[in-house]
């Protein structure tokens, strides 16, 4: 791939990661359209899964907020969970270790299985731990 394909890619995923990260939005715009030995793929990578981990937080909000009140649209921010946890996993792992990773897969899992069954207790336990590991992660990106 060369640049300027990444920077085409780019402009698909941009909406969600400026609406979180305007800072780091223009970050990656420099380097794509910028001075190709200046590009740093690990800014670029960092900077990504800030904006995502934005998207993470919001979704979790609303599937909390929505439990009760709407199933449906809980359901929804969960899949928008799982979509934006999946493009930070791996990186996560190489930051924070295999084992966050596996317990962020099981809280996803038992975020989506609370939701089916309605269950607002264990949708919060889950919530809180994908938020929890977000946090760690976050601090790792810094």
């Amino acid at each position: 791939m060369d640049q300027k394909e990444a920077e085409l890619l780019y402009r698909t995923v941009e909406v969600f990661i400026a609406q979180d990260n305007p800072v780091g939005n223009g970050v990656i715009k420099t380097q794509l359209t910028g001075d190709l030995t200046n590009v740093v793929a690990n800014e670029i990578v960092i900077e990504i899964n800030k904006g995502a981990i934005g998207q993470v937080r919001r979704n979790i909000s609303q599937v909390e907020s929505t439990l009760t009140s709407d199933k449906n649209q809980a359901a929804a921010a969960a899949v928008n969970v799982s979509l934006y946890v999946n493009i930070i996993l791996p990186d996560l792992e190489l930051r924070v270790g295999s084992l966050r990773r596996v317990e962020m897969q099981n809280a996803l899992q038992d975020l989506n299985e609370a939701i089916r069954a309605g269950n607002s207790s264990k949708a919060t336990v889950a919530g809180s731990t994908i938020t929890e590991i977000i946090s760690a992660y976050e601090n790792e990106l810094s």
